[in-house]
């Protein structure tokens, strides 16, 4: 007698891993944007850093509001959001940034939130990887990108919390630990190809500055940014705080290819970003469009591994 035996087809639980990159995590938005227009959805989202704001604003339902404000950057509101401190443990407060997330991520919290969702951070103290799956989701990105040097650390239950990125670049461990058995990786530094640092200045030529410009231009918040985040235009030598960012932007890659070794994601995507600094905030509009271009050239792979 012959038996035939059928095959149950696994269910799919889907991940999606934001990777940590601070200005370049404008991607992500184009990203989530192209899933969505294959009609994938992700039952679960890590993300680390700027990956994590932009993956609350997913499962909050915010995507669409937080890409038309990264659209309205422009040089002089990205500054205007920057809250310099003299003196304390950050250059800068981050309140003026938190105010503007509270519109849209105020008085929610992780666990009632239809989609799973964790932000990864670092226990300042002990140096080990924090999973923020609970509590409110605006204090869990708050942690996840607390720059060390440029946002105070976080203090979460007692201990202070830094970017997630020193340990977890981007998070397919914390996918596959709340039960995704796929996982979309989406890494955002990639030093294989060519490479723009953070403090490259544009050669495009620029109009001629007003009075008014110039005088704005003597602020002594302005006149610490320009020390440490400018280029010298004779030298090209970079500045203390390009140092750093670009020291992250070289760990974050290095680390990311150590963790995606042990973790590996089933569909890892790098769109082609590399020649974007750090620091462009502005640029959102080619991010988001790079992001979009990226995943969708993989929406085909991403289909195939979810029927099969």
């Amino acid at each position: 007698m012959n038996i035939k035996v059928t095959q149950r087809k696994k269910k799919v639980t889907l991940g999606l891993a934001l990777g940590g990159g601070v200005a370049r995590g404008w991607a992500h938005i184009g990203a989530i944007k192209a899933l969505r227009d294959a009609n994938i959805e992700p039952k679960i989202i890590a993300g680390t850093s700027i990956g994590a704001l932009v993956g609350a604003s997913y499962v909050t339902g915010n995507i669409d509001e937080l890409e038309q404000w990264a659209l309205t950057l422009n040089k002089n509101k990205v500054f205007n959001y920057l809250d310099l401190r003299w003196g304390g443990t950050s250059l800068i407060k981050g309140e003026r940034l938190s105010l503007a997330l509270k519109a849209h991520l105020d008085n929610v919290n992780i666990e009632n939130i239809t989609q799973k969702f964790i932000a990864i951070t670092c226990d300042l103290e002990s140096g080990d990887e924090i999973w923020l799956q609970s509590g409110s989701i605006l204090e869990a990105i708050k942690a996840s990108y607390a720059l060390p040097g440029i946002f105070e650390p976080v203090q979460i239950n007692g201990k202070y919390m830094i970017d997630g990125a020193l340990v977890n670049p981007v998070p397919v461990s914390a996918c596959r630990s709340l039960g995704a058995n796929i996982v979309i990786g989406i890494g955002l530094n990639d030093y294989l190809g060519n490479t723009k640092s953070s403090y490259h200045k544009s050669s495009d030529q620029k109009p001629p500055k007003t009075f008014m410009q110039k005088i704005y231009d003597f602020r002594p918040e302005k006149l610490l940014l320009n020390t440490l985040f400018s280029n010298n235009p004779k030298t090209k030598k970079p500045k203390l705080g390009m140092v750093m960012i670009d020291a992250l932007d070289i760990t974050m890659d290095r680390l990311a290819r150590n963790c995606l070794a042990k973790n590996p994601a089933d569909i890892y995507i790098t769109p082609n970003i590399s020649h974007i600094g750090m620091l462009e905030f502005t640029k959102a509009e080619e991010l988001i469009n790079k992001g979009y271009e990226a995943v969708n050239k993989e929406i085909p792979k991403i289909l195939d591994a979810i029927n099969h």
